[in-house]
């Protein structure tokens, strides 16, 4: 890990994507900006068994907001969807539960912090997967407790589903603007990314959500409340798996470059990493990059892979969680 370069580090909303690395069936062209990865196995470690999705957020007080679905996450009572905080560095973390309720109980798929405020996307189970509703829950004190508002996104085919927030940094301090922007897909359609954003003053309220519909003829993003109008910001037609859908997108202030995860293959094990520049006043990246690799864990890569955004700026390699198999995993990369 001492042997990575700690980036300047810099922060968008949406993809339209550049690629880090040649490689096989790969969507996108080679990035500019990274030119690899490279894993630290020694760092390799694994936790929550029993427990899934496990995605993340840096709080406002400096810890990482996580949660989990099915199982007792960090040691608890069986549970269907619950919420942890992880405090501590990379290769030291200590979770602890927060709350749960019991089975179904939904599974949240993104979280994110703003303004000390927690928001987390929760799959509803309300019906057979992939025609599932999706809520939002709220917590005004950092995951001890929580109020949801259901069925905000209905579970009909071809419906927008969000399932990930973009992350910008602790408490989301490094926003470019008053948006909160998500990322989902169109139910069964799941090799397309699409875009909505949000005022952070309004993120419980549906009525408000715009969606990203395209650039107009000068290259600017166009907004609508229209979900059938909607473009998607990153494709990828080679992806033979639904859960390539699963992506975590973070912003590096360092390199000035967002920066997307997915499992492209679960079955395979192959970690998919892309990346895309800031550019103009509505985050639109103009370049694209990607790359696909073995998971070096040794096994599935199972349903998401997260790359969290407070070990990015705090340390000189960085972190990523890697569930798969109902626990969470985890191992150091640098970019």
């Amino acid at each position: 890990m001492g042997t990575c370069k700690k980036a300047s580090v810099v922060s968008v909303a949406l993809f339209l994507w550049a690629a880090l690395s040649a490689a096989e069936s790969s969507p996108y062209p080679v990035s500019p900006v990274i030119s690899g990865i490279t894993w630290d196995t020694n760092t390799h470690s694994s936790t929550a068994n029993g427990s899934d999705l496990w995605p993340t957020t840096w709080g406002s007080d400096g810890n990482v907001y996580t949660s989990w679905g099915d199982g007792g996450g960090f040691g608890g009572a069986d549970a269907g969807l619950g919420f942890a905080r992880v405090s501590g560095g990379p290769t030291s973390y200590v979770g602890a539960n927060l709350w749960s309720r019991p089975r179904p109980g939904g599974k949240s798929t993104g979280i994110v912090c703003v303004d000390g405020v927690l928001y987390a996307w929760i799959n509803e189970q309300d019906g057979t997967w992939p025609n599932v509703s999706t809520g939002l829950g709220k917590s005004t004190n950092l995951g001890s407790s929580w109020t949801f508002s259901t069925s905000i996104w209905p579970n009909t085919t071809g419906s927008f589903r969000p399932f990930s927030f973009l992350q910008f940094g602790r408490d989301n301090a490094g926003a470019r603007d008053s948006y909160v922007y998500s990322y989902g897909e169109k139910i069964r359609n799941p090799r397309d990314i699409f875009l909505a954003r949000v005022p952070k003053s309004s993120i419980m309220t549906r009525s408000t959500y715009e969606f990203f519909a395209g650039l107009n003829s000068s290259g600017i993003p166009i907004w609508t409340t229209d979900v059938g109008q909607i473009e998607p910001v990153f494709s990828d037609p080679n992806s033979s798996s639904e859960t390539s859908v699963l992506g975590h997108v973070i912003y590096n202030p360092g390199i000035g470059r967002y920066i997307l995860a997915t499992a492209r293959d679960r079955n395979m094990g192959r970690l998919s990493i892309s990346d895309a520049p800031e550019r103009m006043c509505s985050a639109l990246p103009s370049s694209r990059g990607h790359m696909l690799w073995p998971a070096p864990w040794g096994f599935s890569a199972g349903r998401a892979s997260r790359l969290p955004s407070a070990t990015f700026q705090r340390h000189p390699a960085t972190v990523s969680t890697f569930p798969a198999s109902d626990a969470l995993f985890l191992q150091a990369v640098c970019l």
